[in-house]
């Protein structure tokens, strides 16, 4: 397909923010890949090698393990985020990617205290968790693709205080 025929697609991102604790364990999950690899090359320098059929299962294997989670957690840190790209809903976490059509969306509910969206096909429905920096504007974006989703909100109060009872 020529360049000057493809058709031009919308496409808007919004990056998932990760809780501190959720930070921290992704740090934790390195530094322990990071240590199985460095344990694993250093028994194999220490035993003289790869002498056996079982240590060429074991050590390699090791190895791989380790840097395909460095892998898996680098990418979930590198691109988690849910982009709209023309009327598809489209959710990635690291290398697993799915895809929504926006306009079989029935409705969505979206929890402003909590910053959730539940997001209805008719039977079916998913929750995403929203940064509350850019939840109204994807919200609005969502609508803006199918008008014809019901759209509902909910609001919190605070439980009354002792004073007020």
């Amino acid at each position: 397909m020529n360049k000057n025929t493809q058709k031009q697609v919308n496409r808007q991102d919004f990056r998932y923010k990760f809780s501190p604790t959720m930070l921290l364990l992704c740090g934790l999950v390195l530094l322990l890949c990071l240590a199985g690899v460095a344990v694993s090359v250093y028994r194999m320098i220490a035993n003289g090698g790869i002498l056996t059929f079982y240590d060429f299962l074991k050590y390699p294997f090791l190895i791989l393990i380790c840097i395909f989670c460095m892998v898996l957690i680098v990418a979930l840190l590198i691109k988690s985020q849910y982009s709209l790209i023309g009327y598809e809903l489209v959710t990635q976490f690291g290398l697993i990617k799915t895809k929504y059509d926006i306009l079989k969306i029935t409705s969505l509910t979206h929890e402003r205290e909590n910053a959730k969206l539940q997001i209805n096909f008719g039977e079916e429905f998913f929750i995403l968790a929203l940064d509350k920096a850019w939840a109204d504007d994807f919200v609005h974006e969502l609508i803006k693709l199918n008008p014809e989703a019901d759209y509902s909100y909910s609001l919190t109060s605070a439980p009354p205080s002792e004073n007020e009872k």
